[in-house]
């Protein structure tokens, strides 16, 4: 049978320890929860639109309004391209964790800062929870969950609430074991319900975690000798069904929307997003520890009857082997020699995968698993003279990150061409004034901002979407879709060819032009345009200036 802590009180206690760790590590943030955003003003901000803007139709299904499941499809940037919201994430799981505090508050900053945080501590927790009920040992389950959830890769990709939203994978591995050693039903829904929420999350793990899921499950099955239990295979195989069918919807306008769009990457992009074996070397200072430590819970004999066998544990460790081998990508060069890596086969034979174009993303997994190997580790270690103090020293450098370096907020993204984005344009709790008085526009109205096509000015843009509530022909997402590159192509110096910038505003029926967006008098000359052609100005508030358009 497996361990857990012996009190429900326990739960609780490791919960909120978690919780003040990830305060703790990601300090200062907790001062500055409504009028900041953990990470930078890059995708962070955006996955902030994007929980609040899924969060208002959530809000809106409860008040009774059935019909807004398929307009929050259609978010409101690339106009006039519909089911936008599928070319990115949708984090549904994240909205839903997000819910309460947007009800409350109405603040994205707020809910996203929290959801950021609880999510630290929930990958702590599931960590600790699975390596515990391995162990008995606290010791182990603090190791895990510290290694899990303040590990340098996680540290690298911070501004990624989807990767760092794991919690739910290890959660439905505890549940998978719990239920193959005892065949509860509680823990096998437990189980069902993390893998619903892990998909909802990301398409990332939903995709990359699936076998790995499985074959833990089989592995589960064979170390409590249940692998002639046709029982526990049915209650796994409905657990696999419903975790699928429950986001089978949102699974295939994904797919439509990829054969819309003809979305695919190119092998040379996959490629360039790969882990190579440089990375790893790069990285050895933090992770070799960690291996260390997880290694020596694989070899390692149990100690009770309970705990995975040397077998067991040697299996998982073959697991992280063939997520470092999928981190590789479709092309790996290994020794000087390059040869076609699994990932490849993957992206040729299984639908969506030609759309995935992080490989390196795998490390989610590998982690994962390392993570809990090395809380056996630390259990073992802890029984020898001195072993304590070196589990503690493992993980102060797997974790050294967290510790040595300042919690990055608000972090500005820089626009080569471009003056730095005015002052007016930082997310707050009160939207800027001019997105203010667009609010008054009509509800047809389609708004373009100049400049077009930066990004660090287009994912502002699609955040202040949330203070006008009218669609706009800028965006920033996963997918660009083409009509968008066609017009940045052209507005990207609008005043380079002022007939086609004409015709590339359509279908906007205003205009804001971000003066002060240009470190040359561009700004003044777009306005000059602008009047040129009939459009009229109507609002001007801090640089920034509304046109009307005239009838096309």
């Amino acid at each position: 049978m497996t361990q857990t802590p012996r009190r429900r009180g326990d739960v609780w206690i490791l919960g909120l320890a978690y919780l003040a760790i990830a305060v703790a590590a990601t300090w200062p943030l907790a001062t500055r929860l409504t009028t900041s955003v953990a990470g930078d003003y890059g995708d962070s901000l955006f996955v902030t639109w994007v929980v609040a803007w899924v969060d208002r139709h959530l809000i809106a299904i409860l008040h009774g309004g059935l019909g807004a499941w398929g307009s929050m499809w259609q978010a409101p940037i690339f106009a006039p391209e519909p089911n936008t919201l599928t070319y990115s994430d949708h984090f549904l799981a994240q909205a839903v964790q997000a819910l309460p505090l947007h009800l409350v508050s109405g603040n994205p900053l707020l809910a996203y800062n929290i959801v950021f945080v609880v999510t630290m501590a929930l990958t702590g927790l599931a960590a600790h929870r699975l390596a515990y009920s391995w162990t008995d040992s606290h010791l182990g389950g603090t190791v895990a969950g510290l290694a899990a959830m303040l590990n340098d890769y996680r540290w690298t990709t911070l501004a990624h609430l989807q990767i760092l939203s794991v919690q739910w994978w290890i959660f439905a591995l505890w549940g998978l074991d719990r239920f193959a050693a005892s065949g509860s039903r509680w823990a096998l829904a437990g189980a069902t319900v993390s893998l619903v929420l892990l998909h909802l999350s990301s398409a990332y793990l939903m995709a990359f975690c699936a076998p790995f899921t499985a074959a833990f499950a089989i592995w589960a099955l064979a170390r409590h000798g249940r692998l002639r239990d046709g029982r526990a295979w049915a209650g796994l195989a409905a657990a696999g069904l419903v975790s699928v069918v429950a986001v089978l919807p949102m699974l295939l306008r994904y797919l439509a929307t990829k054969e819309a769009l003809g979305v695919s990457r190119s092998l040379r992009e996959v490629v360039a997003l790969s882990a190579t074996i440089a990375d790893y070397r790069v990285a050895l200072p933090w992770l070799g520890p960690l291996v260390t430590l997880a290694v020596l819970g694989a070899i390692t004999p149990p100690v009770r009857p309970f705990q995975p066998s040397r077998r067991a544990k040697l299996g998982l460790l073959t697991l992280t082997v063939m997520a470092v081998v999928l981190t590789l990508g479709p092309v790996m060069t290994i020794g000087g020699v390059t040869m076609a890596g699994p990932y490849a086969w993957l992206m040729d034979h299984v639908p969506g995968f030609a759309g995935l174009r992080v490989p390196q993303r795998y490390a989610v997994v590998l982690l994962s698993i390392l993570a809990l190997l090395a809380g056996v580790g630390a259990a073992w270690l802890a029984r020898v003279r001195g072993g304590v103090l070196a589990a503690i020293v493992v993980t102060g450098l797997v974790t050294r990150t967290a510790w040595t370096t300042p919690f990055p907020i608000d972090v500005p993204i820089p626009s080569p061409d471009l003056a730095a984005t005015p002052e007016y344009l930082r997310p707050l709790a009160v939207p800027p004034a001019i997105y203010r008085f667009a609010r008054t526009l009509p509800a047809d109205a389609v708004l373009l901002e100049l400049p077009f096509g930066d990004v660090a000015y287009e994912i502002r843009y699609t955040y202040f979407t949330l203070a006008h509530d009218h669609r706009t022909v800028n965006g920033y997402s996963g997918v660009l879709p083409p009509s968008f590159l066609t017009r940045q192509a052209v507005l990207k110096q609008p005043l380079a060819d002022r007939d086609a910038s004409w015709a590339a505003l359509a279908p906007a029926t205003h205009v804001i032009v971000h003066t002060g967006a240009w470190l040359d008098d561009t700004g003044a000359r777009l306005r000059d345009w602008l009047d040129g052609r009939g459009a009229r100005a109507i609002a001007h508030v801090e640089g920034a200036f509304l046109y009307q358009l005239p009838p096309r």
